[in-house]
């Protein structure tokens, strides 16, 4: 027995020497960490203690995941006395929407080392707490009210932060943001290239953002260490994300639009935690937001082309081979599949319905309900909830009926 556990004192140490975390206070976090983690084994019968992790430097993950668990022990409850504690994992994205998570759960980056030592001991899943353990209930638990909430004070700071930046935003305004490989590259060592397929250019959202300030908007291109600037004349839009960074006004901004241009990434999830109504242009892959719905966002996805066939393919094609579960870019180049970008009219007009259904001036004609019952009957033959997801754009079915067609 000493042997072994003598034995996982050497791991350990190679572990924080392979991570190049090899100092003098791990060693000694990780002795200190022990007695507590016996501790919390030995009062189990009485008090469950979980140890969960929030990951800090992907914004998705750290606007989403505990908002998730908070709605789900709202929702249900634990039967047993469990107290539930918490660490962050990486440097974190914003400074403040981590200082907001440690108001609602109890979060000590000591409990890292905690709960390595669980890792030594066999019933290690009783001694974690999943932030997602519940995610077939997802929809359900975004149904519940925002945690994410600035305080008055927080407010006036932004305000103050506006002004010394001389913007000025009017009472109605959206954001706007794509998603490229510039974050990832900056911000972490690890390759992520196989991601590139979701990117996409932020020029093809300048048509509808143009499309928009006709409409009176004022619109506010966000994001964080962008790859290039969204180009435009127009007085009345600004590239805000190019220009400044600020993690206060980044949730502020965000948290008072009338309604978010987007595309499925962190900052689509920050929207959906902050309760924001998203249209989602240049899905991929093709329902990977189905488990983040909001009860008003709508979406239009990239185009599956076959190399081979050079044509894109129908959602009978995509799903019957499963090309939706493609998550890493070779495997879409194995399998002869190019994504394609969604047009500039396209993104355009996705705006223009999102604008008219908010403000209930959307009219579908006979034609629109007939194609919209046969994409939600056909995604249901593979066990796709219509009614769980994002609805498709009816300006984008119009368009592309092809997606309908055996």
């Amino acid at each position: 027995m000493i042997n072994k556990f003598s034995e996982k004192i050497k791991n350990i140490i190679l572990y924080l020497k392979l991570k190049k975390y090899f100092y003098p206070h791990d060693v000694l976090l990780l002795i200190l960490a022990i007695p507590v983690a016996l501790i919390f084994k030995l009062v189990r019968p009485i008090i469950l203690f979980r140890v969960g992790m929030i990951d800090a430097g992907r914004l998705g993950h750290l606007a989403l995941g505990p908002y998730l668990y908070l709605s789900n022990m709202k929702l249900y409850p634990p039967s047993n006395k469990t107290i539930d504690v918490f660490f962050y994992k990486d440097e974190t994205c914003n400074k403040y929407l981590s200082e907001k998570w440690k108001n609602k759960v109890f979060i000590c980056n000591f409990f890292e080392y905690v709960d390595r030592v669980n890792k030594w001991f066999p019933n290690y899943k009783k001694d974690f707490i999943d932030l997602y353990v519940n995610v077939e209930n997802i929809p359900k638990l975004l149904k519940m009210p925002t945690p994410i909430i600035l305080t008055n004070e927080e407010k006036r700071e932004a305000k103050k932060r506006l002004d010394s930046h001389k913007i000025k935003l009017n009472d109605k305004y959206i954001c706007v943001f794509n998603r490229d490989k510039s974050y990832l590259s900056k911000r972490f060592e690890h390759d992520f290239t196989y991601h590139d397929y979701r990117n996409a250019d932020i020029q093809n959202y300048l048509l509808a953002a143009e499309k928009l300030t006709e409409l009176e908007y004022q619109v506010i291109r966000m994001g964080v260490d962008v790859e290039k600037q969204l180009m435009s004349d127009n007085e009345m839009i600004f590239d805000y994300a190019y220009h400044i960074r600020d993690e206060l006004l980044d949730l502020y901004i965000i948290s008072n639009a009338e309604f978010v241009l987007g595309i499925n990434s962190g900052l689509g999830a920050l929207c959906t935690g902050l309760g924001k109504d998203i249209a989602y242009a240049n899905v991929a892959p093709l329902f990977t937001m189905k488990d983040y719905p909001g009860s008003r966002d709508i979406f239009i996805p990239k185009k599956y082309w076959d190399v081979t066939k050079s044509r894109c393919l129908s959602l009978t094609e995509i799903l019957n081979n499963k090309y939706e579960l493609i998550h890493h870019a070779g495997e879409f180049s194995d399998n002869g599949i190019k994504l394609i970008e969604n047009t500039s009219e396209e993104i355009s007009a996705l705006a223009f319905e999102m604008h008219s259904r908010l403000n209930q001036t959307w009219v579908e004609e006979t034609e629109d309900i007939i194609l919209r019952e046969k994409y939600n009957n056909l995604i249901e033959k593979y066990n796709y909830k219509y009614s769980e997801m994002p609805q498709i754009s009816t300006s984008y079915l119009r368009s592309n009926t092809y997606l309908l067609e055996s």
